[in-house]
Formats: structure tokens, sequence, C-alpha cells
């Protein structure tokens, strides 16, 4: 909601409502400007400013902060870090439901693993950006025909690929290419 972002912002801090004082003062001494409703608005945010300065607020939530980090850090916790721990993030990774596992099987070829491999030379090529390695794994959430492509980490696209059909692809000869 855009209104309470705004309000927030405004209400961030006093020092944000005395720059809109002053803008509001300026506002209100400009020649053929209306005087009153400038100058009333121009105290109304002063006044709102100089009573959040004089509320404790900002040294209370530090307070409030400091303890909280004070009683995580005292806490002991039965799980420690480390490099175990963290989630490996790749840059690109394909996950495949468990239909389309065969077309990565090192019996049958390989087929996509050497087609992604292919893709990614002609971009390299094409574009002088070489890509990273793109992760290809099984994913058992996914439905069996399903695949998923993501992004460091982030799902950006999924689809289902029927994996007992062939897929027919005109030629470059088609189009007179």
């Amino acid at each position: 909601d855009i209104a309470h972002d705004v309000r927030n912002q405004l209400l961030a801090s006093p020092s944000v409502l005395y720059t809109a004082t002053g803008i509001m003062f300026v506002l209100a001494v400009v020649p053929g400007m209306p005087h009153f409703p400038f100058l009333m608005f121009s105290a109304l945010l002063g006044f709102t400013g100089w009573r959040m300065s004089k509320r404790p607020q900002a040294a209370e939530a530090e307070e409030k902060s400091l303890e909280t980090l004070t009683r995580t850090m005292t806490e002991t916790s039965e799980q420690q870090v480390s490099w175990e721990t963290i989630p490996l993030i790749e840059p690109i990774s394909l996950s495949l439901g468990y239909k389309l596992v065969a077309l990565v099987d090192k019996a049958q070829g390989n087929p996509l693993t050497q087609r992604i491999r292919g893709v990614r030379q002609v971009i390299s090529d094409g574009n002088g950006v070489l890509l990273p390695e793109i992760r290809i794994r099984e994913n058992f959430r996914l439905k069996p025909s399903q695949y998923a492509i993501f992004i460091n980490g982030i799902k950006a696209d999924e689809a289902d690929i029927p994996a007992d059909k062939l897929m027919a692809l005109p030629s470059s000869e088609t189009y007179g290419e």
C-alpha cells in the first residue's frame, strides 16, 4: 500500500518533517502562492517534528534491539553453522521431474546435457559472455514430466513436457535459410 509506505517514510524521523517544514515555508513566501495554507501546513509539520523529537522512541528501539542481540548471542544453540549446513546456490540450475531424468542418462547418450553444452557454446561465441555451468538434478517435488529453471536459487520458470511424445521441428531449409 503506497499510502502506508509514504506515511512510514515521512514519519521515520523528525529530520524528514523538519525538511518538509522548510519546503512548505519557502512555498508560503513565494509570490503568487497561497500564503495561509502553506504557513499552516508548515507549522503543523514543524510541530509534529518537534513532538517526535521529544519522544524517546529511538532510544527505546535501540535498547530493545541491543537487548535482543545480547540474548541471541548468549543463547546456546545445538545447531552450529558449518559449510555443510549452508546450501549451495548455483547461478543456473535445471530441475527435472522423474520422467525427464532419462534425457540426462549417460546410458542414453546425455541428449539434454549435450544440447545444453551446445547452447552455452553458441551464446558464448555470439555474445562473448561465458555462461556458468548449468547444474541438472532430479526434483521429486515437481510433477513427473515437469521441469523448472532456477537462477541463483530462485525459480525463473517451469513447464510441463510430455516425456512420451516427440516434438517435430522444421529444418532451416523450410524457411529458406
